[in-house]
């Protein structure tokens, strides 16, 4: 692409005069905006290498909450996930290989009844400098739909989600 890299820490959101449910609110209409088509249920944006990458408007609430408590209710969505919808607009950059010091990986599936699909595996966009990541998971007739980002993980957790992963892509400029 011959765009300008893009820095990250540049596209943060500051919602701090915001309650949490102002912020929700605000991030759903922002994600609407970025990545779903007027009216639709659905839109889509390329990644790095030609692959589309379909957003469904559920997906939000599903991407930009999380748990009280991780340790007791891993699964729970019940709490606004603000650090999320912060960082919503590093998304579709990371996605589209513009930001420099980032990485796609191809991660293989962990569920039993997945390994046995004719597709591959899951993508995962990685930010070190930011210890940010994107999910992608695959579909069917191929491309991908987007799952969920999050930022803060440990470097540890990103080495664990790693393990047999196949790097496919580096930004030209990664140090």
């Amino acid at each position: 692409m011959s765009e300008e890299p893009i820095k990250l820490e540049n596209l943060q959101s500051d919602f701090s005069s915001m309650t949490d449910e102002e912020i929700y609110a605000e991030g759903e209409k922002r994600y609407l905006q970025t990545f779903i088509s007027n009216g639709r249920k659905s839109g889509a944006i390329e990644s790095h290498d030609g692959q589309s990458v379909v957003f469904f408007a559920d997906r939000f609430s599903h991407a930009f909450r999380t748990s009280h408590d991780r340790a007791r209710m891993e699964f729970s969505k019940a709490k606004i996930a603000v650090d999320r919808i912060e960082r919503l607009e590093w998304i579709k950059p990371m996605i589209e290989g513009r930001v420099p010091n980032t990485e796609c990986w191809e991660v293989p599936l962990r569920v039993p009844e997945e390994g046995t699909r004719p597709f591959p595996g899951k993508r995962m966009y990685l930010s070190w400098d930011h210890q940010y990541v994107v999910w992608l998971e695959p579909l069917r007739n191929g491309g991908f739909k987007f799952s969920t980002a999050y930022a803060n993980v440990a470097h540890k957790k990103i080495r664990d989600y790693l393990t047999r992963a196949n790097k496919i892509w580096s930004h030209p400029e990664n140090k």
